[in-house]
């Protein structure tokens, strides 16, 4: 539990006069206040036109009728309904608890303010009355607007009209921040979800609508305008949605939604709103502003909360940043009115804006209606991670700025499952929604399903963006109090081949001391840098362009001058055939050049390229064909490259292990090469010419043939150098059998000598270059040079000897 939300629970909250209106113009600075879908300041309503907090909603009621419908009377409303059954719904406190409360006796749950008060934590008061009269038993004069029932259809009409005639006509009293006008009985489609509308252009519902001040009354005592912050309309009775349901009073739902909609507008410049029924866009039964209507019978009897996000934006509720690795939390699920006591994280990616907020959510108080409440076995409740995009354009709805990445990545609706009566008792959304869930999923990241990437295009496919490197991890069964793991910057890959296979470099320091990494996730290529020595790294950067499945990296850097460039290739696939891709950065990975591709249709299996600079301008690249390896050559750093020569003319050639040695035989540099040759399972060296005597690829030796004893199966080779100019020395290791699989290193101490060890004594037990799988390398010297590290801070030519020989000493 963060330490916030303790000084919530143990204050006491301080009290705080309630106004009767709230004026726009009274307002609280929201400069730097929490921002999930508008940036504060920047919103149509803008800063200086929002609500000062807390605040109090003055809630005027308008209820109407036509020339051929009245309003309902019967069963025990002989008179119709009452003043007081409407105002018990919408504003009592804590008192709305009861089914005697309800004209038809159906089960209640609490009333609009309410609701309010425990979503807002007690920093939004709704108050208000029925705007007609009524006698002294409480039957109220209902308002005949002089049209037929079809009139209502043209809902923005309706409600001006009723506000003037109540104002001017019948000289009610209509100064309230918010007007609902009540059509009578079950009405049309169009009023049987409600609409909102409020006084800005370019929104209202689906149509583009605004009440401008000249539509309404001017001039009267009875109604002020610049109190005015919107209207909505609504029906006086309901069925549900659920199939065959009674026709009944209407409960909170669709008040408590539409109500939320003129609030949103004010607090946000958002006209908040996900009522699309694509599952694409679904937040269902865990967010109100996509469905109004959960409860026992589907008629919006106990609707569940607002999400987290949207009661941080609306400065209802704050977060706790996410801003660091290994955040092991308490995450508390808090269902009070206590000002402030909410237990939210929040992680915001730097690049795109985008945030992930976090909440704890079970089934009590208004969320006791959540997916699949009425199944004893099912999961109940979890932690729900909803995605949330910057608001920087005016829009009709909010659905493309909200969703919910959902655990068992997949929504239900209607979710029936363990239904006495799948017809009426059903939920818009799963078990498996909230973390873990049904599927049990504890963790949340890039490589996860669902991802924790930003968002590249339309639902449901939409996740395949950037990796923020946000991450959950250790996600505990569902409960009051929940504990996970947060991490700000999290390396993770659905590919065993994320940083393997293909033996070659993933992982560079460059000559000022920063680690360049280079992998694979989710069919991309990224990059990552750090200058602190790994403890803190750069957002991740797509190096592959999103077409085609990319994989199979290497990296490589050099420093010419005071610059540091920065050289990554990988194999891209098509479905049919390899292409070879490569793009390079001058500027130590700030920025990147276009890519390229230096070889095209190089076969159906994987060509596993590697890259390294083997002078100051050159570049040196080889893959695997359908025939032979094969290679190619830039002497302009990438620029352009050479035709394909062969190094190899193998079909079975495999594993291409490059490195580079400089300045002996006073030639400048080659670029040594050995390989894996599956049938027979031979490795193989050779090497090729970048210095003034430059002539392709030098004839290849048989290494594996001087490995004595009867081992075979040679193959994964990898080859690193060390020593300097004047004493060169390359390092060969691959794996052979012979019952077992020992590892073997040769040695020349020149380009063309050789010297082969079998080394026993030391092991040194390394994961990265293989996935989450272990594999043993022999004598350090080898295994630095792979994954990065400068060849001065390796052990020197004699250091690994003295080594072994200490190791054969103890065993005597």
């Amino acid at each position: 539990m963060s330490a916030k939300l303790k000084q919530f629970i143990t204050a006491v909250m301080a009290a705080f006069v309630l106004t009767t209106i709230i004026s726009p113009s009274s307002a609280q600075d929201y400069t730097g206040a929490p921002d999930c879908f508008a940036t504060a300041g920047s919103s149509i309503a803008g800063p200086n036109n929002r609500p000062s907090l807390p605040a109090t909603i003055s809630l005027g009621i308008i209820l109407v009728k036509f020339t051929d419908r009245t309003n309902y009377a019967g069963g025990s409303r002989p008179n119709g309904y009452l003043k007081s059954d409407f105002e018990n719904m919408l504003f009592s406190d804590d008192f709305y608890l009861s089914s005697t409360h309800h004209p038809e006796n159906e089960s209640v749950y609490g009333s609009v303010k309410d609701w309010y008060q425990e979503n807002s934590h007690s920093l939004v008061q709704i108050t208000g009355s029925v705007i007609n009269e009524a006698d002294a038993n409480g039957v109220i004069t209902w308002l005949e607007l002089g049209n037929t029932s079809a009139y209502s259809n043209n809902e923005r009409k309706m409600m001006v009209d009723a506000i003037n005639d109540a104002a001017t006509v019948m000289n009610w009293d209509c100064n309230y921040n918010i007007i609902a006008v009540v059509a009578p009985q079950n009405e049309t489609a169009s009023l049987g979800r409600g609409r909102a509308y409020h006084g800005s252009s370019n929104f209202g519902g689906s149509s583009s609508i605004r009440i401008l001040a000249g539509e309404l009354p001017s001039g009267s005592a009875n109604f002020n305008y610049s109190n005015f912050m919107g209207a909505y309309s609504t029906s006086e009775q309901w069925n549900g949605s659920s199939s065959g349901g009674t026709t009944t009073f209407r409960h909170i739902g669709v008040h408590a939604h539409e109500l939320f909609h003129v609030l949103g507008f004010v607090f946000l410049g958002i006209w908040q709103d996900q009522n699309s029924l694509s599952t694409g866009f679904a937040t269902g039964d865990w967010d109100v502003m996509h469905r109004a209507d959960a409860g026992p019978n589907r008629k919006g009897e106990c609707l569940a909360h607002i999400s987290a996000a949207r009661k941080i934006s609306t400065a209802w509720s704050t977060a706790t940043d996410i801003t660091s690795n290994e955040m092991a939390e308490s995450i508390q699920y808090v269902n009070t009115q206590i000002s402030g006591a909410a237990d939210f994280y929040r992680f915001t990616d730097a690049a795109s804006g985008e945030e992930f907020v976090i909440e704890n959510r079970q089934f009590t108080g208004f969320n006791r209606f959540l997916p699949a409440w009425w199944d004893p076995n099912a999961v109940k409740g979890g932690l729900l991670v909803f995605n949330t995009k910057p608001y920087s354009t005016i829009s009709s709805n909010d659905r493309s700025i909200q969703r919910i990445r959902l655990a068992d990545n997949g929504f239900t609706a209607p979710y029936t499952g363990g239904s006495s009566n799948p017809s009426q008792i059903w939920s818009y959304g799963d078990p498996g929604d909230a973390f873990p869930g049904s599927t049990n999923n504890t963790r949340f990241s890039m490589a996860s399903t669902p991802n924790s990437n930003i968002r590249s295009g339309s639902p449901p496919s939409d996740l395949g963006g950037d990796p923020t490197g946000f991450a959950i991890s250790n996600i505990s069964t569902s409960a009051t109090t929940m504990t996970a793991t947060f991490h700000k910057s999290y390396l993770a890959s659905n590919s065993a081949d994320a940083t393997g296979q293909n033996n070659s470099r993933k992982l560079v320091r460059d000559a000022d001391g920063a680690y360049h990494l280079a992998f694979e996730a989710n069919g991309e290529v990224y990059y990552q840098k750090s200058d602190d020595g790994g403890n803190t790294w750069s957002n991740y950067k797509r190096i592959s362009t999103g077409t085609g499945n990319n994989g199979y990296s290497c990296i490589a850097s050099r420093k010419v001058g005071s610059v540091i460039r920065v050289y990554v290739a990988w194999q891209r696939f098509d479905g049919s055939s390899h292409d070879i891709h490569f793009r390079k950065s001058t500027n130590g990975g700030s920025t990147w050049a276009n890519s390229t591709e230096p070889a095209s249709n190089v076969g159906a299996n994987a060509p596993l390229p590697v890259i390294v600079t083997p002078a100051t301008d050159k570049l040196t690249l080889i893959y695997r064909t359908g025939s032979n390896l094969g290679s190619r050559i830039s002497a302009n750093d990438g620029s352009s490259w050479s035709s394909g020569t062969v190094p190899s003319t193998g079909s079975d050639d495999n594993s291409p292990s490059l490195a580079w040695c400089d300045t002996y035989w006073g030639n400048n540099s080659r670029s040594p090469l050995v390989y894996a040759r599956s049938s027979p399972a031979t490795i193989y060296y050779t090497y090729y010419r970048n210095g003034p005597d430059s002539s392709g690829w030098g004839s290849t030796k048989d290494l594996s043939q001087i490995v004595p004893g009867t081992y075979n199966s040679h193959q994964k080779p990898s080859l690193a150098s060390s020593g300097n100019s004047n004493h060169r020395r390359l390092h060969a290791v691959w794996e052979a059998r012979n019952g077992t699989r020992p590892v073997w290193q040769m040695t020349p101490p020149s380009c063309c000598s050789n010297m082969l060890r079998r080394i026993k004594s030391i092991k040194c037990i390394m994961t990265a270059l293989r996935g989450a799988r272990r594999y043993t390398l022999a004598r350090a010297e080898i295994l630095l040079p792979l994954l990065g590290i400068p060849r001065q801070n390796m052990p020197g030519p004699r250091a690994a000897p003295r080594l072994i020989e200490s190791r054969r000493a103890a065993k005597r």
